[in-house]
């Protein structure tokens, strides 16, 4: 039984990194990508022997956002753990990985700039990015990016048939979730995560009417960062939907959805320009 699925192209450029024993990686998926497992996977790759619950090995560091960001003092507390000793010969022996690196503050991202200018040695630093975009470019031209894929929809039920899930269950998350790993992997263990009500807020703005869709402006408009996991969401549904339609040759259903894609896609850049979220909301909800 496969322990993960991963998409083969990013799999093969994920082991072309883990050869390469480079120090700086950046993991690019939006929301329900399934980073945290495929981050996982790679800690096993590096270090097979580790206890098995990897967390307990000593020489990692998990850091991830308190109250919405990850502040310069945990960043210097990061330097700290950074300058310990440890034993040993193997190249890589020290692991941090920064979970919503999305939220680092900017005083934070220049504290750990500095940790990337000069990398301690037999140490390897992953960011988990919804949006490379968000920290700095000095930051970003010092990681390795490497930008996460959609496995094929065949690949994914076969896998999930394979942890014991019913293939009528599947298929349904499947939809719900756009095939994407992480969503569809808490839909079907019925985790209460916020990536579940991101895929259901997306639905209900496909499936609403445009006088719907357009009340719900106000209230979406209030947090910019949950507004660009939304429209990576409904991006990703689509996408799905646009697979299914194209499979039946449903040429009305296949403009819609190519029409979805384009609007949620739309919105996504003018969100990552800093346009003003109400006015992204409203241009995207007039175009579904």
């Amino acid at each position: 039984m496969s322990s993960i699925v991963i998409n083969p192209l990013t799999k093969a450029e994920l082991q072309d990194f883990i050869n390469s024993q480079n120090h700086a990686l950046g993991i690019v998926g939006g929301a329900g990508f399934g980073k945290a497992a495929i981050i996982g996977w790679m800690l096993r790759q590096y270090l097979p022997k580790a206890p098995a619950d990897i967390t307990n090995y000593p020489y990692l560091k998990y850091i991830t956002e308190e109250k919405g960001i990850i502040s310069i003092d945990v960043i210097r507390d990061l330097r700290k753990f950074l300058k310990l000793k440890i034993p040993g010969q193997v190249a890589l022996q020290r692991f941090v990985v920064i979970d919503h690196a999305d939220n680092i503050t900017l005083p934070a991202q220049n504290a750990l700039l500095k940790t990337l200018e000069d990398p301690p040695a037999g140490t390897l630093l992953i960011l988990s990015l919804n949006n490379e975009l968000s920290v700095i470019s000095t930051i970003r031209s010092r990681l390795q990016l490497i930008h996460l894929k959609r496995p094929a929809r065949a690949e994914v039920i076969n896998y999930f048939v394979e942890q014991g899930h019913l293939k009528p269950e599947i298929d349904r998350a499947y939809l719900m979730s756009g095939g994407l790993v992480g969503a569809l992997a808490g839909l079907l263990e019925n985790e209460d995560s916020g990536i579940q009500s991101i895929v259901e807020e997306a639905k209900q703005v496909l499936k609403s009417s445009l006088f719907d869709r357009l009340a719900m402006v106000d209230g979406m408009a209030k947090d910019k960062v949950r507004c660009q996991t939304l429209f990576k969401m409904i991006i990703q549904i689509a996408q799905s939907g646009l697979e299914t339609t194209a499979a039946r040759g449903d040429k009305a259903a296949i403009l819609r959805w190519q029409r979805v894609i384009n609007a949620a896609y739309q919105a996504e850049v003018s969100s990552t320009n800093n346009v003003q979220p109400k006015l992204v909301l409203t241009n995207l909800m007039l175009s579904l």
